[in-house]
């Protein structure tokens, strides 16, 4: 049996007499050299502030590693078959991808059923280049660990000293909701901390004495991160994985020997330690207003599996989420909805039964918070059969590196492989690392970690099987892909880099420079936004600000076909119908954005406006007391003229009033208010009042000598001594 950790020979290792340099040759290098580099890349500039930088850096690597270790030049060499397992997984991963291309056909939107397939291919040509590395330079594996081991400890210290305020708290996006450290999210920053507990846990049982010490600190920095992370799916996953491998542990303890089952239960006992350790410090050191009550409510319904009786309350709406993604699912059983159109078709499926923040809009859905579900929805019942059989044959994969492997190292390699797995999977039941290029990039790491063992493994009929050796031809095809897979990248960071200037330039009231941004940022390979808006909404609101109100609709009709949900391109739509007086379409318009979003307020306010100009006041009324209107003048005054109007003439004085107290220098309010109190409610103590004040707030009103005349009356009437007019203006 070999001592755990004991060196291998690396195979097609470069030598003194070869053409590559000794650094740049060792494919390990090469692969730690981007574990550090990419979780630390960002863009300020751009809503993806670091997914899609990293979705660019690493296409550009994998294509720069494709051509400088497997020339085009080079000479094919026979090919084996791979190992039976491995096959399998091939053929779920093809048969997978064959299905979203099949499901994109017929997708609302295809540049975002794109987006899902390039970030899937991607996935599959980092793992496959990454198992072939492990199968040639096994033995080199610890090097990448350690690299792993260090970009742990980066990643958590960052999250840390910027949740306590002492440093990097001006890291993109700008969030209350800290730490989000490096990733731009609180959760997926939990989690790509989780993703490496594994690789760092290897190194910490196995390492020598100081890589352990440095193992063991990079450990309980990542723990107090995940604790300070808050994401319960995290700390669900984290303890399915060890409970896992401490199992494996058990079951192999003949094989793995006392000493090495030993050390693992010392690891574990001093890894729960620290956790409550880190706890106790989260809870005892001062941090931000609430955090300790929330701690101690997510860490309660962890427990006890339910959020009764604490202010916790996501996981209500993520079972309505889950819902809707079944019903999804039963509309659309044999092809989905397409892959990445969940949040595109998700708001018709209406927003009964969710959070605040979903029924007024203010927060769009765009995940399920279930790849499972997801996955289901967008591909069909047998894209997300595929899917299990993916994770299935992983997961086999890595069991069969364990159980079948003849060495200590390898079977722990084997357990930290399935680790990874394990908690990438048991996240995915809550939250959405699929999406995350940094972790795919992990995933893929402990995926072929197993690929690459497992066809190194001796079968019992046939010597150790090789990789497939590739042709020039098949190694043009992945190259091709990367390449697009860059210039993909690229055009999305165009477009979210245009989406944010558009943004930004439009209340600024800059029509033509927002149509140069929208101009500059259009590309047909990317068409909204993670906010759910096409750059046509932009250029929709410039156009209606410069009063072309029909390029204004033509621009949103293509913004409404590219995302039918969205409310704030139906908004729009409604308010640019109202200006050209059509009514009737504006009316159906703000009506359909209240069935997706029933509290939405722009929906409200347009709707009630549309009433008005058309007469319907009870139904204005009844729009206006649906929200709070008095913080908005317009509806203040639309809410008076409707009252008056339905001849509820005390009604309409006391909104006029009430208003007044909110906007007291408004002239037109001010204005009705002082007729209404003279004609209608004869009150004239203050119909002279607010006619005085009308004057001193507009002293050129073009009705000057009629509301002087009233005041002299007035005058009289109330016997208020007789008083100077105001002074007009010049």
């Amino acid at each position: 049996m070999c001592k755990v950790g004991a060196p291998r020979e690396v195979e097609n290792a470069p030598t003194a007499g070869s053409r590559r340099p000794l650094f740049l040759g060792t494919r390990m290098v090469w692969w730690a050299g981007l574990v550090l580099v990419l979780p630390c890349v960002f863009l300020r500039t751009l809503i993806h502030v670091t997914d899609v930088p990293r979705l660019i850096v690493l296409s550009a690597f994998s294509f720069a590693f494709l051509l400088y270790f497997y020339p085009f030049q080079g000479k094919t060499s026979a090919s084996v078959p791979l190992r039976p397992w491995n096959k399998m997984l091939a053929w779920f991963a093809m048969a997978f991808l064959a299905l979203l291309v099949a499901s994109a056909a017929d997708a609302v939107n295809k540049q975002e059923a794109l987006d899902y397939i390039v970030r899937f291919l991607l996935g599959l040509i980092v793992t496959v280049l990454f198992a072939g590395t492990v199968f040639r330079e096994e033995a080199l594996l610890d090097r990448l660990f350690k690299v792993l081991v260090v970009v742990l400890i980066i990643q958590a210290l960052v999250g840390i000293l910027q949740f306590y305020g002492l440093a990097f708290t001006g890291l993109p996006p700008p969030k209350d909701e800290v730490p989000y450290g490096l990733m731009g999210h609180r959760n997926v920053f939990s989690s790509g901390l989780a993703l490496l507990f594994p690789f760092c846990s290897y190194l910490a049982i196995t390492g020598d004495r100081r890589w352990k010490a440095v193992s063991a600190l990079a450990l309980w920095l990542g723990i107090y991160g995940v604790v300070l992370g808050r994401s319960r799916s995290v700390w669900m996953a984290v303890a399915a994985s060890l409970l896992l491998a401490s199992t494996l542990v058990i079951s192999l303890r003949e094989s793995l020997g006392n000493s090495l089952v030993r050390r693992w239960f010392q690891s574990m006992l001093w890894m729960a330690t620290g956790a409550i350790v880190a706890a106790v410090l989260a809870l005892a050191i001062p941090s931000r207003h609430g955090f300790n009550r929330e701690l101690r409510d997510r860490a309660r319904s962890v427990l006890q599996f339910s959020e009764h009786n604490n202010e916790v309350g996501t996981g209500r709406w993520r079972l309505v989420i889950w819902q809707r993604s079944l019903e999804m699912l039963r509309d659309h059983p044999l092809l989905g909805v397409g892959p990445g159109n969940w949040r595109v078709v998700v708001p018709q499926y209406g927003a009964e039964g969710l959070n605040l923040v979903f029924l007024n809009g203010s927060v769009l859905r765009d995940h399920a918070h279930n790849v499972y579900l997801q996955t289901g929805a967008e591909t069909g019942v047998l894209g997300l059969v595929l899917y299990l059989a993916m994770t299935g044959a992983a997961i086999w994969i890595a069991l069969s590196v364990i159980f079948d492997a003849s060495e200590n190292s390898r079977r722990m390699l084997g357990i930290a492989s399935l680790a990874v797995i394990c908690t990438y999977s048991v996240d995915s039941f809550f939250s959405f690392p699929n999406e995350i290029i940094t972790h795919s990039l992990y995933l893929a790491l402990g995926l072929g970690i197993a690929i690459g063992l497992y066809q190194k493994i001796p079968s019992h009929t046939a010597e150790p099987s090789i990789p497939v050796s590739w042709s020039r031809a098949c190694r043009l095809v992945p190259a091709t892909f990367l390449l697009f897979s860059i210039w993909f990248g690229y055009a999305k960071a165009q477009f979210e880099y245009r989406d944010v200037r558009a943004r930004a330039l439009l209340p600024l009231h800059r029509p033509e420079q927002v149509l140069d941004e929208v101009k500059a940022g259009l590309t047909p390979l990317v068409t909204i936004s993670h906010y759910g808006e096409p750059l046509e909404y932009f250029s929709a609101c410039a156009w209606a600000e410069l009063g072309r109100s029909d390029t204004a609709l033509e621009a949103l009709q293509r913004a409404r076909r590219l995302n039918p949900g969205n409310i704030f391109t139906l908004s729009k739509m409604g308010e640019i119908y109202g200006n050209m007086n059509r009514l009737d379409e504006a009316i159906a318009c703000y009506q359909e954005s209240l069935r997706l979003a029933p509290l939405f307020e722009d929906g409200f306010k347009g709707l009630a406006i549309a009433y008005y100009n058309k007469g319907m006041y009870r139904e204005c009324c009844d729009m206006l007391n649906r929200f709070d209107y008095q913080h908005d003048v317009r509806c203040v005054c639309d809410m008076g003229y409707a009252c008056f109007n339905l001849r509820e003439y005390d009604k309409s004085a006391v909104v006029l009033r009430e208003g007044l107290r909110q906007f007291p220098d408004n002239a037109e309010m001010m204005e009705f208010l002082a007729c209404l109190e003279f004609s209608q409610l004869h009150d004239l103590t203050n119909a002279y009042d607010h006619f005085q004040r009308l004057l001193v707030l507009s002293p050129n009103h073009p009705k000057r000598q009629e509301y002087l005349q009233a005041i002299n009356y007035l005058a009289h009437a109330v016997g208020r001594p007789a008083s100077d007019p105001p002074q007009t203006g010049h």
